[in-house]
């Protein structure tokens, strides 16, 4: 608006659920092979946004003077891919596509803001942005037929792609306190999800005609969550507060169901995982306040994690005799104070956090196999984590009684607890026969860094500063 007649409060809500299924669910009990193959393709496309831009009017000093300011965006957004396949098998001669597809895809992009270069005096004004993104595709395990002979590979991907951000740009802000605060998938151990249920059968079944296929399972999660305040002047009476909380998850596994000692496996699996994320919770601009605290916490996790079938596999004729599972997590984080304004909080503190966690498990896990002569398949599994956080005083001028500028990256993990992880499990049995190499392989690596610094800025400190790296 180019003005606010209102004096009570302004709320400015976007909200909803973007959910999109996708199921196919075979027939079981089929002793004859079954006529089709299937595919199951789950996509969500969503987008929320709550806002309020208040234009400068040049024949007035203030454009509104209101109790308090809340803008809000609240969702829920899914895309879910499930498919089970086949139960009598399939006659995969009939078929140039021989695989059965279950892909989930969720792109999802929010805002909430305050913008404008107007001025307005407020209360209590706050600017949030709350969400759950995931992804999920799963091809499940089906009831096979005892009569089984040809079984289909399976191919299954999970993408998310969220981007949500929080933000008070531009405008000159008289307000009792502010807080901005952006929570992304917030205390959940999930993103995207590609799960692959067994495609056993009998120990006569195999992958005739599906030469060169692997089952497949690929889980990939790009997140962005930002809290922001950027070129605003901001006259605030209490404390201003920045929060960023979110998490990238990104798990590519077997069912759980399936690390079965009685499982009759055909082919390999190939799992990927990746995690990506971008977090940031910054400030820019002119600030009176009598405390600010920024706050940017976040998890970036990728898993990828299969297992060898208790009764080996039928490799036979299959070109792809290796299990892989590769992860990877790459993430950015950072907190902290930028550009040429003023920061006064003369009598009080400014605190600076940043804090973060970035694993990647690779796991192919072992197994006593129960037959008494198994194909066994190389394993070859990769972890690795990439990262740069930093929490940051940079250009501003900061007047305050006390500063602390903290980064925490990993301080959970130790020497039993790593970050990085790449593991093959121990196998046993009466007689196994590796196929597909020489040597299963494991490679794991880390390429970190944290800082915590004060660069280019002037500060006029009564008190403590703190800088302080972990």
């Amino acid at each position: 608006p180019a003005s606010i007649q209102a004096t009570g409060a302004i709320d400015i809500l976007s909200t909803g659920h973007a959910n999109t299924l996708a199921e196919v669910t075979n027939l079981g009990g089929i002793s004859t092979v079954s006529a089709a193959l299937s595919a199951a393709y789950a996509y969500g496309q969503n987008g929320y946004n709550a806002y309020m831009i208040v234009p400068d009017d040049e024949y007035s000093k203030l454009e509104g003077d209101v109790q308090g300011i809340t803008v809000k965006a609240d969702y829920t957004s899914l895309a879910k891919a499930n498919l089970t396949p086949s139960a009598g098998g399939v006659d995969v001669a009939k078929y140039n596509v021989k695989v059965n597809v279950a892909i989930a895809q969720n792109s999802t992009q929010v805002k909430a803001y305050l913008s404008g270069s107007g001025t307005v005096e407020a209360g209590t004004v706050l600017v949030t942005a709350i969400g759950t993104a995931l992804s999920e595709a799963t091809v499940t395990k089906p009831n096979v037929s005892a009569g089984l002979v040809n079984v289909a590979a399976n191919a299954m991907a999970a993408t998310l792609d969220a981007s949500q951000q929080a933000y008070i740009e531009y405008i000159t802000l008289n307000a009792s306190s502010v807080t901005i605060t952006s929570d992304l998938n917030k205390d959940l151990n999930k993103g995207a999800s590609a799960v692959l249920g067994s495609n056993g059968g009998n120990s006569s079944a195999s992958l005739s005609g599906v030469a060169a296929k692997a089952n497949v399972a690929v889980a990939t999660t790009k997140a962005i969550n930002n809290a922001l305040i950027s070129s605003a002047v901001l006259d605030i009476k209490g404390a201003l507060k920045v929060e960023v909380s979110g998490n990238s998850f990104a798990n590519a596994t077997i069912r759980e169901d399936d690390f079965s000692a009685d499982a009759v496996g055909i082919g390999v699996n190939t799992l990927y995982a990746y995690a990506q994320g971008n977090f940031n919770a910054m400030v820019s601009g002119d600030v009176e306040a009598t405390g600010i605290s920024i706050n940017n916490t976040y998890k970036a996790i990728a898993n990828a994690v299969s297992a060898q079938p208790g009764k080996g596999a039928s490799l036979s004729g299959i070109s792809v005799k290796q299990n892989v599972a590769f992860a990877k997590t790459d993430v950015t984080g950072k907190a902290g104070i930028s550009g040429s304004g003023k920061i006064d909080v003369t009598n009080g503190a400014v605190n600076v956090n940043a804090t973060g966690t970035a694993k990647a498990t690779a796991d192919i896990q072992g197994l006593d196999f129960k037959a008494s002569k198994v194909d066994v398949a190389v394993n070859i599994v990769t972890a690795i984590v990439s990262g740069t956080q930093k929490a940051i005083i940079e250009g501003a001028t900061v007047e305050a009684g006390s500063v602390n500028v903290q980064s925490n990256f990993n301080t959970g993990s130790s020497t039993s607890n790593y970050a990085a992880i790449a593991k093959v499990g121990s196998n046993g049995g009466t007689s196994m026969s590796l196929v597909g190499g020489e040597a299963s392989t494991a490679n794991a690596s880390v390429n970190a860094e944290a800082t915590s610094e004060v660069s280019g800025a002037v500060l006029i400190i009564t008190g403590d500063v703190n800088v302080l790296t972990n």
